[in-house]
């Protein structure tokens, strides 16, 4: 059985219940509940069992709350010193307390920041690296030219090797599902980072509760636009039913390859619990510390 730990309360009720007026037994009392009373000052009562004066007590822990969770947690926590017990027959035993601080230090420290879930130094690269499309701005293409030239038939525009640039058109996607509610400040933090590496005018955004392919189709979507989906996939337990399962992913993919676009989905789960047919049809990748640039270029240009 898990006991809840003694507290000070504990202790003034049973000398209260067992010897108000027997200070000599106090000491007893407090040490058989874990706590020690200090010997350089007298126990005394103030009055026949009207009050008890006690001085600050000074906790020895008891081993099985020490190794429970909740006695962890309340070292950290300010502890209340007794001032006075006071003896009425309307309120039978009230404690006035005060607060003393273990740790002025650790009393006054601020609330420590949010840990986003991309490193911020690698952050800026890993989200340009989302929104890529290849695109004819390489160095000339000799190979094309050669070809053209032994046709006899000139280009118009010197051809150029194709490589992976931020998209002129981007859409970012946000899953309102309750699984990503715990997400928002850094769903907030990605979309500022988005749009200082494509430009604010370069970067739509819309949001979904269950089909993302029809935000997708009512945002408008073109030929070279990189389509980025910030989602937990609905494999958290608090996911709905119309978010389970791999259809309205799939129905994703075929949209946007209709539409000659690209849609690459960040996912705060481990691969290993990603539906393999829809890693196989779209460019995924871990929305997590431990990402890196090569990991989220090397799942876009896969698909």
């Amino acid at each position: 059985m898990r006991l809840a730990p003694i507290g000070l309360g504990d202790v003034l009720r049973a000398i209260a219940a067992l010897a108000p007026d027997e200070p000599a037994r106090w000491p007893a009392i407090a040490a058989a509940l874990g706590f020690e009373l200090p010997r350089d000052e007298p126990l005394r009562p103030t009055a026949a069992g009207a009050a008890i004066t006690l001085p600050a007590m000074v906790g020895q822990g008891v081993a099985v709350h020490r190794q429970s969770s909740a006695a962890r947690r309340e070292a950290s926590l300010p502890v209340l010193a007794p001032q006075a017990a006071v003896q009425s027959q309307s309120q039978p035993f009230l404690v006035e307390v005060s607060s003393i601080a273990l740790d002025a230090s650790t009393a006054d420290a601020a609330v420590p920041a949010l840990l986003p879930l991309l490193a911020p130094a690698t952050a800026p690269s890993i989200v340009r690296a989302a929104a890529v499309m290849p695109q004819a701005r390489g160095p000339l293409d000799t190979d094309a030219l050669v070809r053209a030239v032994a046709r006899r038939r000139l280009p118009a525009r010197l051809p150029r090797r194709r490589r992976d640039t931020v998209a002129h058109d981007v859409v970012l996607l946000q899953d309102l599902g309750e699984g990503m509610d715990v997400f928002g400040e850094d769903v907030e933090g990605f979309a500022d980072a988005l749009r200082q590496a494509a430009g604010r005018h370069a970067v739509r955004t819309g949001a979904f509760l269950g089909r993302p392919a029809e935000a997708l189709a009512t945002l408008g979507v073109h030929r070279g636009s990189a389509v980025v989906v910030l989602t937990d996939l609905g494999l958290s337990p608090l996911a709905r039913p119309d978010e389970r399962g791999s259809a309205r992913w799939l129905d994703l993919a075929a949209l946007t390859q209709r539409a000659g676009a690209r849609a690459t989905l960040l996912v705060p789960w481990p691969a290993e619990r990603w539906p393999a047919d829809v890693a196989a049809r779209l460019a995924l990748a871990t929305w997590d510390r431990g990402t890196n640039v090569a990991q989220v270029l090397r799942a876009v240009r896969e698909h």
